[in-house]
């Protein structure tokens, strides 16, 4: 999985309970430096639980990690102390050396509404001990590549849900840390906004930085990860780089069929079956109201045979077929294929 002195990040063994919930169960995980790890998975599947295990912000019941040469499994103390727990809330005093090189965006915009953008970002940059002299350059380069420069002076309080996300994710990014934990931080993004935030991430990993991602976004997952692990009841299903798994487990194409709001159930099946026997091994994947989703496993069928088919299901199906799309398959299609398994437990 990885080695502490060429990695970044190296876990082994993670597991964390609640309740009697498993949230995180005996998670191995290794994280190169320069590299953007993709955690993916549905909700409750113990991606946010692993992150904040890795940050200190949750405890670790069994297992233990390597992040940046600090053993959080063996030297704890080095890393972190705990104190007493009052009001059943457990203090976590992570040591200032190891934090000042992690950057962490949690899920919850960890925000002061009277703040401005540039006041909030120059607040961690002094923690963090940018010096003066660089700190507000430093600042400005970052709300720039955010494309926060127009509520720069605007309160945080005033934001949208969007721009919250972008400073979070700037927050997490001041000083260059060699090691970013991003919890969804283009959740609720607009499209161009995302891309910025996109290309910002590609520069850190060009700079050597490391990056560990959760996204529900298959397409950001393969626009910047390395490698993606797919998460199912906590444990990875699956490990490899987009087009590996991609290759791996969901060879093939696929077949969008919209159907008319008017065709007949009696219709609709002999269009069902009229696929699933034109393409031996094909089947229909899922099916919402006025779409099939045909999943097509065979390698040897060709792009030609592909759209004649198409055509013909136009013609023979005129009264049934709207529309069609015809593509191969993507990481969306192996992410479904896996996480259709997560028990929807909850502790």
């Amino acid at each position: 999985m990885g080695e502490t002195e060429t990695d970044a990040l190296l876990a082994v063994g993670l597991s964390k309970s609640f309740k009697g919930f498993v949230a995180v169960d005996r998670l191995n995980i290794g994280v190169h430096r320069g590299e953007c790890f993709g955690l993916l998975g549905v909700n409750g599947a113990g991606k946010t639980t692993t992150i904040q295990m890795l940050t200190g912000a949750e405890v670790i019941n069994s297992g233990g990690s390597c992040i940046l040469g600090y053993n959080l499994g063996v030297n704890r103390r080095k890393v972190a102390t705990f104190s007493f727990t009052f009001s059943r809330i457990m203090v976590l005093r992570v040591s200032l050396q190891y934090l000042s090189q992690v950057g962490y965006c949690p899920q919850v915009d960890p925000l002061v509404n009277v703040m401005t953008a540039k006041e909030t970002l120059l607040m961690y940059a002094r923690l963090r001990g940018i010096p003066e002299s660089v700190a507000e350059q430093h600042v400005d380069s970052l709300i720039d590549q955010l494309g926060l420069t127009e509520y720069k002076d605007k309160c945080c309080g005033t934001y949208s849900g969007g721009n919250k996300r972008k400073l979070s994710t700037a927050i997490a990014m001041v000083g260059e840390p060699p090691l970013l934990f991003l919890d969804e931080p283009t959740l609720g993004v607009d499209p161009v906004s995302r891309r910025k935030i996109w290309n910002a991430l590609v520069d850190c990993t060009n700079n050597g930085q490391s990056i560990v991602l959760t996204s529900h976004s298959m397409e950001e997952c393969e626009y910047l990860c390395h490698r993606v692990g797919i998460m199912v009841n906590g444990r990875f299903r699956c490990l490899g780089s987009p087009q590996y798994l991609k290759d791996k487990y969901c060879q093939g194409y696929t077949i969008k069929v919209k159907t008319r709001m008017s065709a007949s159930a009696e219709k609709l099946e002999e269009l069902k079956a009229f696929l699933v026997q034109t393409f031996g091994g094909s089947f229909l994947r899922d099916e919402y109201i006025g779409r099939l989703n045909f999943l097509v496993e065979r390698r040897d069928v060709n792009w030609a045979q592909l759209f004649s088919t198409v055509r013909e299901i136009k013609t023979r199906f005129e009264d049934v077929v709207e529309d069609s799309l015809v593509g191969e398959t993507s990481l969306e299609d192996v992410f479904l294929s896996f996480t259709s398994k997560q028990v929807q437990q909850r502790p």
